[in-house]
């Protein structure tokens, strides 16, 4: 029987494109002739759709690969709406709990949709890669000479689940998170290691060395065995290049309403039966577009930023704020139950240290919004206990009720593998009909 293997790729930012054409070139060159079949699942912003540009490049694109290709699944407000409704038809979710799940923003409600539609199609396994990822990676000699080297993490994942993984994590190249190169260049080393020492542990990216480190990095080297195998304790993921067996019962992704985090509360929601494999295959993350032609094989001979753009400091802004609002809920899950000490004091003990660092980047990058940050994470250290709440109700009713009743009438074919690409031509012609609601609200 051939295994039927989803491509789950957010589609919210526009250069996701170039990203979807390196994934489409890695799987022609390393799984042309397999036994595999893949459909690729679009899982749009709010208020995103498809152009007609898009869907007809898509079409051509998934016709003349040489891998063997299903099609696309294109999930938009309606059809993530479509989607809820037929949740709603085979279990019975509280609407609350849908909303959380189906309707969080900013990453959660589009990771979540795209694994219940591909679990509804009965695909065997997910891969998830991030719309700024390129599947050629630099790894430099011991003599310093630098060459790229082609990958395939998707032959890396699926020999991980073979092996028993429930979920199976890749390396990133490039740079590990929104965090530019050259920060150093407009603010002092202290207080780039003061805001890395507030997120300590809060991720496996973010922590003291994180914002003096930062910036585009050849990969590690490819001795990481395949099959190592993590005892259960808190394990990081990363949706950027990431792999789940569609048939085990694996977390939710959640962030509090606003925050990002999805990657963190997924790992907190493990245990003792999930089984993590890391596999030794890379991605080249991208966040901020500066290389697009390496996804088209052209490379440049530095991967150093010349300069930090107002785009560029937008977009760390942005991701700093997303991070500072998930540590109030972060450290309430993580705090040793040992410690004598309230949570109200681990607040307080990080909100002390936040203050002068967000004077500081005010400051520095001339930018008042910066001053926001104490006020940001205030309003969230004080909505903890619903976001809680609301995390352990949103895993209860993902892992017990909707992954089983999913799995339990997943079809190969008809209406849940179809619809997506049937739908195509509606979702252009309907648009102006469609009011861009989010399900559940």
């Amino acid at each position: 029987m051939k295994r039927r293997i989803a491509l789950i790729l957010r589609a919210g930012r526009p250069h996701y494109r170039t990203s979807l054409t390196s994934l489409m070139r890695s799987l022609d060159r390393y799984h042309g002739h397999t036994d595999r079949l893949f459909r690729l699942y679009l899982a749009y912003d709010i208020g995103g759709t498809p152009s007609a540009d898009e869907v007809s490049s898509l079409t051509i694109a998934s016709e003349r690969a040489v891998a063997r290709f299903e099609g696309v699944t294109y999930l938009t407000d309606r059809e993530r709406r479509r989607l809820v409704d037929w949740v709603r038809q085979i279990v019975s979710v509280p609407e609350d709990a849908l909303e959380l799940i189906f309707a969080r923003t900013p990453y959660s409600f589009q990771l979540n949709s795209a694994l219940i539609a591909a679990a509804r199609d009965a695909m065997d396994a997910a891969l998830l890669f991030d719309d700024d990822g390129y599947f050629w990676v630099p790894v430099d000699d011991i003599d310093g000479t630098r060459h790229w080297i082609h990958v395939d993490p998707v032959g890396a994942h699926l020999a991980a689940l073979d092996a028993g993984a429930t979920v199976s994590v890749g390396e990133i190249a490039g740079a590990r998170s929104p965090i530019p190169e050259a920060l150093g260049r407009m603010l002092p080393a202290d207080v780039l290691c003061r805001l890395g020492v507030f997120f300590e542990g809060a991720s496996e990216v973010l922590g003291y060395t994180s914002f003096l480190s930062s910036g585009y990095r050849p990969w590690q080297d490819g001795s990481t065995s395949l099959t190592a195998v993590f005892p259960w304790k808190l394990e990081w993921v990363t949706p950027a290049n990431m792999a789940i067996s569609l048939r085990s019962r694996f977390p939710v992704f959640f962030n509090p309403d606003g925050a990002r985090g999805e990657d963190a509360f997924f790992a907190l929601a493990l245990r003792e039966h999930d089984t993590i494999r890391r596999t030794a295959s890379a991605v080249f993350h991208d966040p901020f577009h500066l290389f697009p032609q390496i996804a088209f094989g052209s490379f440049p001979r530095s991967l150093r930023v010349r300069a930090l753009t107002p785009e560029i400091l937008l977009r760390f802004r942005s991701a700093l704020f997303g991070w500072v609002a998930y540590m109030p809920l972060f450290l309430g899950l993580t705090r040793s139950p040992q410690h004598d000490d309230g949570i109200a004091r681990v607040y307080e003990a990080r909100r002390a240290m936040l203050r002068p660092i967000a004077a500081d980047l005010a400051s520095h990058f001339a930018d008042p919004v910066y001053d926001e940050l104490i006020p940001w994470f205030d309003s969230y250290c004080a909505r903890v206990d619903v976001d809680h709440a609301n995390w352990r109700q949103a895993n209860h009713y993902w892992r017990n009720a909707i992954l089983p009743a999913v799995l339990g009438h997943s079809v190969a074919s008809g209406e849940g593998q179809n619809s997506g690409t049937s739908a195509a031509a509606s979702v252009l012609a309907g648009r102006e009909d469609d009011d861009h609601s989010v399900p559940g609200r």
